[in-house]
């Protein structure tokens, strides 16, 4: 925690010579305060809507986690606050099967898990859920920015070979497995032709992590030529970890498998252990399984009025998550083969009857997923913006996206009341994806904002990829 303290002490001095500058600057000159300049900016209404643009757009606490430079950006008029509860933002992305496939997969016939088994064969998908439970911030000219925000973020990769994907879906009915028997009332898939699970699993992949972030994030102006503007800012990040997953086929083509999660999921399908009381469960959470320091830096050069070039890079590793909780190591898989298989349970019941080993290690660490953003918008007309953005992962680590994402997106302001976004975005098991957002504020200068936006206005043309999901914000409000 000094790293915290010392961090927002630095940035307080900051922020006093900033406002001593300016306090000085104004009692040697006999003019009068100018009024606030008139941006063309919607500033009410620039977050939320889409994805993927906040490297120069957001400027409340919604870019805490993206660019906390810019926070800074209230440089006149009066003091802003906005908070919000419950943000959520939610997908499933993939390039094995298409929406009408992907509907069947809550089928329990044989041939439409066959059918997944298929598409998801030398192919991946991402899941992500992200909850904001709490954000605020409050902008003070001259001053600059400062946010605390609470975030949940669950994420998981995973890239499946034939037979992986085979197994995943079909269980003991994959066509890997010789016949099906029953051992003490369980059913099992045998095969007569084991494969060594280097074999059997090559390129196969699953990654993933579950953790809640605690950022203190300040931003502010530190550079003004003209009608230019240079803004810095930074975070610092308490991360507690729920759960980790990070399995995969090394290059001596051993398998390679970590897992850490809550004692609170193990109490939850233990019998012989009294189970959470949901009330607790809703206010505390799980139990945390580990634990890690992260900061954030970022910069947004604004030219003008109307053009704005941003830069920062995230979660970057003060201190590894030590996960400690309920934790597992594969070891000597090189040696096993794939011989019989009684479903995922089994996986950590008895070392799947000798097919894997598990070691209980008391703990391990893994680094932050650290992300670069790079990003730029332009405002053609007043009240119409177009932004660019990309964010690229700089490390593989559980928990991380898979490739950069690059976003094109424009956004159009109708009065004070109603904002609309359509853009364009490509990751990595989508070439082309199309999402679109709204925006609407009421009240005085917009106070409250309610926002919803679709991940993809595609999805039922395409045949062989999907991208689902969207964001929704409800309890959103903006003081000035």
């Amino acid at each position: 925690m000094k790293s915290i303290y010392s961090f927002f002490v630095v940035m307080m001095v900051l922020a006093q010579g900033a406002y001593a500058q300016q306090t000085t600057t104004t009692t040697t000159t006999t003019t009068t305060t100018p009024p606030p300049t008139t941006n063309t900016m919607p500033v009410l209404l620039q977050t939320g809507g889409l994805p993927g643009i906040g490297t120069t757009l957001n400027q409340d606490y919604n870019s805490v986690g993206i660019n906390p430079a810019n926070l800074g950006m209230v440089t006149s008029g009066k003091p802003v606050v906005t908070f919000g509860l419950i943000g959520l933002d939610a997908g499933v992305t993939t390039n094995a099967v298409g929406f009408s496939s992907l509907k069947q997969f809550f089928s329990d016939s044989i041939p439409y898990q066959q059918v997944l088994a298929n598409g998801f064969a030398n192919h991946g998908a991402t899941v992500g859920l992200d909850i904001m439970p709490v954000g605020v911030s409050v902008q003070i000219p001259k001053i600059g920015g400062f946010a605390f925000t609470v975030q949940d973020k669950f994420i998981m990769n995973m890239y499946m070979n034939p037979t992986f994907a085979s197994i995943v879906f079909n269980g003991f009915n994959s066509s890997y497995f010789t016949s099906v028997v029953e051992d003490s009332g369980q059913k099992e898939g045998v095969t007569n032709n084991p494969q060594s699970i280097s074999q059997a699993f090559n390129g196969s992949y699953i990654k993933g992590s579950f953790t809640q972030t605690y950022a203190l994030s300040y931003g502010t102006r530190i550079l003004k030529i003209g009608d230019n503007s240079l803004y810095i800012g930074g975070s610092l990040k308490y991360v507690k970890g729920f759960a980790f997953a990070n399995g995969y086929i090394d290059a001596n083509g051993n398998l390679v498998g970590f897992l850490s999660y809550s004692t609170t999921f193990s109490n939850l399908g233990d019998s012989a252990v009294a189970k959470p009381n949901p009330v607790t469960m809703a206010t505390t959470g799980p139990a945390t399984a580990g634990t890690g320091e992260a900061f954030d830096l970022g910069a947004t050069l604004a030219i003008g009025d109307n053009i704005r070039v941003g830069a920062s890079v995230t979660d970057v590793t003060l201190s590894d998550i030590d996960w400690s909780g309920v934790t597992y190591e594969v070891i000597n898989s090189y040696v096993d083969s794939l011989k019989k298989y009684a479903g995922v349970g089994s996986l950590l019941k008895g070392g799947l009857k000798s097919t894997l080993v598990f070691e209980h290690p008391s703990s391990f660490k893994e680094p932050m997923p650290t992300q670069f953003h790079l990003g730029g918008s332009i405002f053609l007309i007043k009240k119409f913006e177009v932004a660019a953005d990309i964010d690229a992962p700089l490390n593989s680590v559980g928990g991380n996206i898979e490739d950069p994402i690059f976003t094109l997106s424009g956004g159009y302001v109708v009065g004070n009341a109603l904002r609309v976004t359509l853009g364009f975005q490509h990751s990595a098991y989508t070439s082309i994806s199309i999402p679109v957002g709204i925006v609407i504020g009421t009240g005085k200068n917009a106070t409250w904002q309610w926002g919803v936006s679709y991940a993809d206005l595609t999805n039922l043309f395409r045949s062989n990829s999907v991208s689902l999901g969207g964001s929704f914000f409800f309890l959103r409000f903006r003081i000035l």
